[in-house]
């Protein structure tokens, strides 16, 4: 782990997301969700079928990322799905809920948090193990049923944040993001009653990008009302060994956490038990 990296006993993330993407495996059909689920079943029971995610390239610095359409379809109909297996509380998980997800050229971890604000979240470490372990089963998987060799293009992650709003929107916001809360130049505009931002930031050594995007406020079914705030990195690993991918899967860490640190108030850092490590 880098030296200095900032770290939060009490941070508000909710969700994490490692994932890496490969070119499609096109000889990849319905029923290997089935015969790749019998792997997992014992850590994964829960199956949920939902829409394919499309394929991202973050291309050079000058030039934006390329979201591709969804191509590969069942004999010309419908997109294969993107099946999520879900399983159940661990010492990994803390408290939370993990899933891997799979579509045919993307494999994916997730962490969920199931109770609001309670407890750590798993830590970054934990989680690269499981992704590795899983990711190998399913290249092992691909490999022995034929359906194409596994070539990585883009490895991502994400880590999703919902920070409650005490009492008024702009309050919360100017506390949480001093640097984005910009005054209006005259006084004839209220406060806002909803409020949104996106940008992205070029990763040093034209390794792909990292993007944020804010919201609020958000009803959740819990009746709270927070601001979504959510960290993704995107890049392309160097090869395709697993090697290569945990050193981009790291870099992206690194990007998302301090990337976190520096748009958050010092105010905030406090609240959310900031150390180093």
């Amino acid at each position: 782990m880098t030296l200095g990296m900032p770290k939060f006993t009490m941070p508000p993330v909710v969700e994490t997301l490692l994932a890496v993407q490969f070119d499609p495996l096109i000889k990849m059909r319905i029923t290997d969700y089935g015969l790749f689920w019998s792997r997992i079943r014992d850590s994964f029971p829960v199956v949920q079928e939902h829409p394919p995610v499309p394929s991202v390239i973050e291309s050079s610095p000058a030039q934006p990322m390329v979201i591709n359409p969804l191509q590969w379809r069942i004999g010309g109909g419908f997109p294969l799905p993107r099946v999520w297996f879900k399983g159940a509380q661990s010492a990994v998980v803390a408290k939370g809920e993990r899933g891997i997800q799979l579509q045919v050229d993307r494999f994916m971890q997730n962490w969920m948090r199931s109770e609001p604000n309670k407890g750590q979240y798993p830590s970054y470490e934990a989680n690269r193990t499981e992704f590795l372990k899983y990711f190998e089963i399913f290249t092992d998987f691909a490999k022995e049923n034929e359906l194409g060799i596994l070539r990585p293009n883009q490895c991502e992650v994400t880590y999703v944040n919902r920070i409650p709003i005490e009492g008024d929107l702009n309050k919360t916001f100017r506390c949480c993001f001093p640097s984005l809360a910009a005054k209006h130049s005259t006084e004839f505009l209220p406060g806002s009653d909803s409020t949104g931002y996106m940008a992205s930031f070029p990763i040093a050594g034209n390794n792909g990008r990292m993007h944020i995007m804010i919201n609020g406020p958000v009803k959740l079914d819990t009746g709270d009302v927070v601001i979504d705030f959510r960290i993704t990195a995107r890049g392309a690993p160097k090869g395709a060994a697993s090697e290569q991918i945990v050193n981009w899967l790291d870099l992206g860490r690194e990007w998302v956490v301090r990337g976190f640190h520096g748009l958050t108030s010092e105010e905030m850092h406090r609240k959310w038990g900031y150390i180093h490590e």
